[in-house]
């Protein structure tokens, strides 16, 4: 395992621990500080800094996600501690298409676009890739969503303020229902100047 994955999980970490809390007082840094304080003093087991660093932020429910980004395990003192944690060495690989069966259904690219956040979400969250896809859109959004996470949601972002891949049945119904506000705005325009006549 590189050194720079627990370089970047430490880095991270120190982040999520600011962002916690408002304003001046930090509870959240000041604690996660403190116990690796202890755990590195001898009184705490005598862990190294680095050991004292994986060790706290087991305890700290915001920090446990890291443990699915880094592979720190090499530098976890208790590797036991902590079961319901989903550590990275034990989630399966990602695959390619070829691992994952393709349905081949033929269905939208917002459709899509759903099935990838929601397999994204899954995956995010148990490590377990899904067996099987929509079709190859839906499986390339997916891989887009776990690899590049904030460029994806960002796409997201874009893509409903627009309407992108929205049936023609949504379309004409969202451009009928422009039509009537316009229409609506016109007739209460029309009768304000006649009340005012």
């Amino acid at each position: 395992m590189a050194a720079t994955d627990y370089q970047e999980f430490a880095k991270r970490a120190k982040s999520v621990l600011w962002r916690q809390d408002q304003g001046k007082d930090k509870p959240h840094w000041d604690r996660w500080k403190a116990r690796i304080e202890f755990l590195n003093s001898p009184a705490g087991g005598g862990f190294t800094k680095p050991q004292a660093i994986i060790r706290a932020s087991k305890e700290f429910p915001c920090l446990q996600r890291l443990f699915r980004e880094y592979d720190v395990s090499s530098y976890d003192p208790t590797p036991d501690s902590h079961p319901q944690l989903v550590m990275k060495k034990d989630i399966e690989p990602t695959g390619t298409l070829a691992d994952v069966l393709c349905e081949n259904i033929k269905q939208s690219y917002r459709e899509s676009l759903q099935w990838a956040i929601e397999a994204a979400g899954q995956y995010q969250r148990t490590g377990k890739k899904p067996l099987s896809c929509p079709c190859d859109t839906a499986y390339y959004l997916y891989q887009q969503a776990i690899t590049e996470p904030k460029d994806f949601l960002g796409r997201v972002g874009q893509i409903e303020s627009k309407g992108v891949g929205e049936s023609a049945e949504d379309k004409d119904a969202r451009r009928a229902g422009k039509r009537s506000i316009k229409e609506i705005e016109l007739m209460l325009e029309g009768m304000l100047s006649d009340d005012g006549e």
